[in-house]
């Protein structure tokens, strides 16, 4: 088990889906300055892709440390997003909607109704209408892991073999949608082991292992937003050590600490994507379900964290 140090990720500039980060921040570049205007064109046909739902290509443009841009290929069938490569690159590529979008409607699934999503961004808009909401979600410190019980399997190095999972739920005023989300850990003393992973109502606002995302599409995936059950992956190997924080937009923000280091939470989510997963929520439930999940492998430590305490503050506004 290696230990990382907090990862922070930030985005800068544009509004993308999800963002797979390794140490430091992540700042998109955007400065026409630094950006050869070539290089620069070929940012905005990839991000054009995107927003319009085409394929992979497979052919991606990073944005190095001096501020340039250079193609690479990089295999088309591999995941998609603004990525940090192992000498620190950031990545763009463009991700394939329509693919999930199509899974989910086959199988049952809904991308939230566009037209109520659409309500729910234009009733966000109106600053004045928003009302505040300001908890404390207490997660209580666990020890171990229950390897053989409660759906869990029995220890194997490397494996997802057992999740601790802790939910807290805030009430909303029943007609009202979510707009914003901002979290911070009340103490910079937060510690896990093996992986963490949280959820709203079962979506991923933030994991920090590749693996745990690497299970069949669920009928409930959205196009910017994956829903997560731990059997999807349960008895798989880990994937790659990476914190990776869903639905971010221009000015939100995502720290989490690294395996088996002390460090903070510090979260925000505003309106834009985040109005996809408000939509799911707001036709549910008048309760938003937080859930903490902490996953092991067969150490008689895993399954643990230090416990945590949450500041949340939620802004709503009434949906006509």
């Amino acid at each position: 088990m290696l230990a990382k140090k907090a990862r922070i990720c930030m985005l800068v500039g544009t509004t993308l889906y999800f963002v797979s980060c390794g140490q430091g921040s992540v700042n998109f570049s955007n400065d026409p300055a630094q950006d050869s205007a070539q290089n620069r064109e070929k940012e905005a046909d990839a991000i054009a892709a995107q927003d319009a739902g085409a394929e992979n290509t497979g052919v991606d443009y990073f944005s190095n440390s001096n501020g340039g841009n250079s193609p690479i290929d990089l295999d088309p069938e591999s995941e998609s997003g603004i990525v940090v490569s192992p000498t620190g690159n950031v990545v763009l590529r463009a991700k394939p909607k329509p693919v999930v979008a199509r899974v989910a409607a086959e199988e049952g699934g809904t991308d939230g109704g566009a037209e109520l999503v659409t309500t729910i961004q234009d009733a966000c808009a109106n600053l004045a209408a928003r009302q505040s909401l300001e908890e404390v979600l207490s997660f209580p410190q666990t020890d171990s892991c229950q390897f053989g019980q409660n759906g869990n399997l029995e220890p194997i190095n490397n494996g997802f073999q057992a999740v601790a999972s802790q939910s807290q739920q805030i009430a909303i005023p029943e007609g009202h949608a979510v707009c914003d989300i901002q979290m911070n850990s009340i103490t910079a003393n937060l510690r896990y082991d093996d992986f963490m992973l949280f959820t709203l109502d079962d979506y991923v606002l933030f994991s920090t292992n590749a693996g745990l995302l690497a299970g069949p599409a669920s009928p409930g995936d959205t196009p910017t937003w994956k829903k997560w059950t731990f059997d999807a992956i349960k008895g798989t190997a880990w994937g790659a050590e990476e914190v990776t924080c869903f639905g971010l937009a221009e000015g939100d923000k995502c720290t989490v600490p690294g395996h088996d280091e002390q460090g903070e939470l510090d979260l925000f989510f505003a309106s834009g994507p985040l109005s996809e997963l408000s939509s799911q929520v707001y036709k549910r439930s008048t309760n938003l379900d937080f859930k903490l999940h902490i996953l092991g492998d067969n150490d008689a430590g895993d399954c643990e964290h230090t416990g945590l305490d949450l500041r949340v503050n939620i802004s709503v506004v009434p949906v006509p």
